[in-house]
């Protein structure tokens, strides 16, 4: 007598698991919360430059004399030097 057995593939390895996301709601996460850092870092560093700003403001008008001194001093000084470059 021949026996015949038939061999079926083992389904219980390849079951998924139903709440498991797909590709793409994978990627959507992943882009929104990209989009909240990048948000996050803006607004961050926006905040710093606002503090930064109001720090300079806020130094020109107690020492407006110091300030302009600072500004011509740095125009000079940059003034040369593209003036070397120029005539080099």
């Amino acid at each position: 007598m021949e026996s015949h057995t038939t061999t079926h593939p083992d389904t219980s390895t390849r079951r998924h698991a139903p709440e498991s996301p797909s590709v793409q709601e994978s990627a959507a996460n992943i882009g929104s919360e990209l989009r909240s850092q990048v948000r996050n870092a803006y607004d961050s560093t926006k905040a710093r430059a606002s503090e930064w700003t109001a720090g300079f403001q806020a130094g020109i008008r107690n020492d407006p004399i110091r300030s302009v001194l600072i500004a011509a001093t740095a125009g000079a000084v940059l003034g040369l030097i593209l003036g070397r470059r120029r005539s080099s």
